[in-house]
């Protein structure tokens, strides 16, 4: 087991014992023989930690395969919201999941679609853009920078110190904030929570990010193709009087 050497440094012995027997048969003495294991029980935890990352991973894709599959067949936003934040809700360690739109008239982030947990807890947080202390949490982040933001300790962490009793009533612990964008336009922003803390490593946050530029693709093509069967036209009448010629 571990043990503290006199620096203070911990270190991992094994302790093997050798018992000696006299005429008689007795054990008359045990030799102790000790050997330093700190660097394999080093490398068992490196090994270890990274396998349950990699589980983790391999969940998290699995997750975002199954959102593509159904982005697939979508025929509308609101399906496509839906699906996403049930989806990321139901996926352990996730436990809630909500999208947002960007409300310029208020610099407001205005919660469309929710999954899992308790929705009641989008009432009671205000998510700006305005440069304010509330613009400064991962959702007005990650509007403000085009990146996933995250908050790995809801607890420790300065910046979510406004939502930070509210959310660990909720039993938040870690939040990822993704952005929404399809060539360079924001579609919206998807926040993402787990009841667990340090959830949203580097590998973790590139394939979120990846997601959201997905979710971007399909909003765009939602649209363009409501705009190409809408039964509205609009026409526009040009002038120009100081062309020498006709467009």
């Amino acid at each position: 087991g571990p043990i503290h050497r006199p620096d203070g440094e911990r270190m991992w012995m094994m302790l093997n014992a050798v018992p000696i027997s006299g005429a008689d048969g007795d054990v008359e003495q045990v030799v102790f023989a000790g050997e330093d294991i700190t660097e394999l029980k080093e490398r068992e935890r490196t090994l270890e930690r990274q396998r349950d990352e990699l589980a983790s991973l391999n969940h998290v894709n699995e997750v975002i395969r199954k959102i593509n599959r159904t982005l697939v067949g979508a025929t509308s936003r609101d399906e496509i919201l839906a699906t996403v934040c049930d989806q990321l809700a139901n996926a352990d360690p996730y436990v809630f999941a909500w999208i947002g739109k960007v409300n310029r008239h208020t610099d407001r982030i205005e919660p469309q679609a929710w999954g899992g947990g308790d929705e009641s807890y989008l009432d009671g947080v205000d998510i700006a853009v305005d440069g304010s202390e509330v613009a400064q949490g991962p959702a007005g982040r990650a509007v403000g920078t085009g990146e996933v933001a995250v908050v790995q300790d809801v607890s420790t962490d300065e910046e979510f110190e406004p939502w930070r009793e509210y959310a660990a009533e909720h039993g938040f612990r870690s939040v990822a904030a993704i952005p929404i964008v399809f060539e360079e336009r924001l579609y919206g922003v998807i926040g993402v929570y787990s009841d667990r803390p340090n959830v949203f490593d580097e590998r973790e946050r590139a394939v979120l990010a990846e997601l959201g530029s997905t979710i971007g693709h399909a909003l765009n093509a939602i649209e363009r193709k409501e705009a190409l069967m809408g039964d509205s036209v609009i026409e526009l009448e040009l002038r120009s009087e100081e062309a020498a010629r006709p467009l």
